[in-house]
């Protein structure tokens, strides 16, 4: 039997009423569902089943796990644990990475497992103690090892993101320790060891003949002088002073008959142009809008980016309705566009909801927020930085 899961809510509605008091593997269910969940992928994910019943007594199975497509199935055998206490219980799907922390959940109605006929059986004395015994093990071995563990993991991805490695002057990795409150050189090196030399080439040709002898250059000159053709004659060159800057402009804003630039003067025309900041700009970079955020409309300024003649970059835009919980990412910038560094900068949370944070990561370029009281209005304005 397939229950379908469509984001997170589990379809309970085929199993509702499907299970009985006292079934030992009787049932064998498979829950279906899409293999990534908004651009995540979920099937490297470990998934286990957890079932909650009126009574408060909880059980846990690890489910088996298939791809097909772009479906992940995962099996659950409904053992002796999920039926032996009657009445209502709650499911929830839980998916664990490889440290063992909760990435996502899912969950649905309630389902209700029949009474057996006859009414429940009093579990003999021995049992009752054995069970409350194996209840204290867990009950202990949660609050002693999977919630400080869990708890330590959150505290690390959350430090993790508001202050991101970076590579040291050294060429190590330098990480956030949160206990000394400082960037410390974890003795890694971000780049990998050298690879031995490449085999010699072949040995070199032979030596070609020599050339026939050139036109040779006029004696004199003096510094500072460069050669400049005498007139339309091969070959027939004379040294010459280079002109100063004042010339060159006269050559061009005079109207003079047979005045033209020549190669020398076109040079440090050229030379004085580069220096020059353009005019023209170049256009705005869309970026792609990440985590349900989407520009505000309404004639407000879209999202977008674009870096100036002189190496600084430009960010705009409204934006609303995304998620809006510490570390998430609105875009990332293009490699070209990022700073040097981490940036933090102060923005405009709107609607009266007060002031934010966003950070821009020099490594991959995320754009990220943190402290937002809402998601109603985020204005990106006055960002600007060198790269």
């Amino acid at each position: 039997m397939n229950l379908d899961i469509n984001r997170k809510k589990i379809d309970t509605g085929p199993i509702k009423q499907l299970m009985i008091q006292g079934e030992i593997d009787a049932d064998v269910i498979t829950f279906k569902l899409p293999s990534e969940y908004d651009g995540m992928d979920i099937t490297g994910l470990t998934y286990v089943l957890r079932a909650v019943s009126r009574k408060e007594t909880m059980t846990e199975q690890a489910l088996l796990k298939s791809v097909e497509g772009d479906f992940l199935y995962l099996t659950w055998t409904v053992t002796a644990d999920f039926t032996a206490v009657s009445g209502e219980i709650q499911l929830e799907l839980r998916g664990f990475d490889e440290e063992e922390s909760i990435v996502i959940k899912f969950t649905g109605d309630p389902v209700f497992v029949a009474p057996e006929i006859g009414g429940e059986q009093i579990p003999e004395p021995a049992a009752i103690n054995a069970a409350i015994d194996q209840l204290q093990i867990l009950v202990s071995n949660f609050v002693n090892e999977t919630l400080p563990a869990a708890e330590a993991a959150a505290e690390a991805a959350t430090t993790a993101a508001v202050n991101p490695a970076y590579i040291g002057e050294n060429g190590n990795w330098f990480t956030f320790d949160a206990e000394l409150d400082e960037y410390v050189d974890s003795g890694v090196a971000a780049q990998g060891p050298e690879g031995p030399e490449g085999p010699a080439g072949g040995p070199p040709g032979p030596e070609g003949p020599p050339g026939a002898d050139g036109v040779g250059v006029p004696p004199g000159g003096s510094a500072g002088q460069v050669l400049t053709k005498a007139s339309g004659g091969d070959f027939d060159t004379e040294w010459s002073d280079v002109p100063d800057t004042v010339e060159i402009v006269n050559n061009l804003t005079e109207t003079i008959p047979g005045k033209v630039l020549d190669a020398t003067q076109g040079k440090a025309l050229g030379d004085i142009i580069s220096t020059k900041a353009s005019k023209t700009q170049e256009s705005w970079i869309a970026p792609t809008l990440l985590n349900s955020w989407v520009n505000s409309g309404g004639g407000e300024a879209t999202a977008a980016y674009y870096k100036d003649e002189f190496g600084v970059v430009h960010i705009k835009g409204r934006l609303k309705n995304g998620t809006y919980s510490d570390g998430t990412v609105l875009f990332a910038l293009s490699a070209g566009y990022r700073p040097s560094e981490l940036l933090t900068f102060n923005i405009n949370n709107g609607s009266g909801a007060g002031i934010g944070l966003i950070t821009i990561n020099s490594i991959n370029g995320n754009v990220t927020v943190y402290l937002l009281a809402g998601n109603t209005s985020l204005v990106l304005g006055n960002i600007s930085f060198r790269v």
